[in-house]
């Protein structure tokens, strides 16, 4: 890829996505001057740490890396919520977060900060609140929204990772028996 004035820029592997954030932030705009062939929602969440590097200096890897660790730290700090919300003993939200911390860190290997993986930290609060509601339990309004955004962001980072909460919305149609679990506030969120 050689970025020349007036030039279409054709992204197809990982490491031109990171290299060409810059494009992004220079105000490029996907499908007249970026062709991609995946939705542009990983761009635009890689461009935050991209702009922070680029601010205070340090190097893009870092920031990004740190960028990541925000993220994982949100949705295990979320998850522990719900699971104490939900009555979930102390013992097994302890297990349950060490399990997390080490599969989303050393677990992932190479596969950090990739799309895949972001999803499912995205993703996780909303499957644990749909665990809660099978149960009959009720969330906050606004904390389900919340969920519902973020889980709707992972989600569209590929269009097929629909198929995870097409599942989840049946399974939740299937044990309560009502339509109408589909107007919760997470999934309007997500949606």
């Amino acid at each position: 890829l050689i970025p020349k004035k007036g030039t279409v820029y054709v992204v197809d592997d990982d490491e031109a996505v990171r290299d060409s954030l810059q494009w992004l932030l220079e105000g490029k705009q996907f499908g007249r001057d970026i062709i991609e062939s995946n939705p542009p929602f990983a761009w635009w969440l890689s461009a935050i740490p991209q702009a922070v590097a680029q601010a205070t200096g340090v190097s893009s890897i870092l920031a990004f890396r740190i960028f990541v660790a925000l993220i994982i730290f949100a949705s295990l700090a979320a998850s522990d919520a719900i699971l104490r919300a939900g009555g979930t003993r102390s013992v097994s939200r302890f297990f349950f977060l060490s399990m997390g911390a080490y599969v989303f860190t050393a677990g992932v290997n190479r596969y950090f900060g990739q799309r895949e993986f972001l999803a499912v930290l995205l993703i996780l609060p909303y499957l644990l609140t749909a665990a809660r509601r099978m149960r009959g339990e009720q969330i906050a309004p606004a904390t389900a929204v919340v969920i519902g955004l973020t889980a709707g962001y992972g989600i569209a980072f590929k269009p097929y990772f629909l198929v995870v909460p097409a599942l989840i919305e049946i399974a939740l149609i299937w044990r309560l028996r009502s339509l109408r679990t589909i107007y919760r506030p997470e999934a309007l969120g997500a949606v």
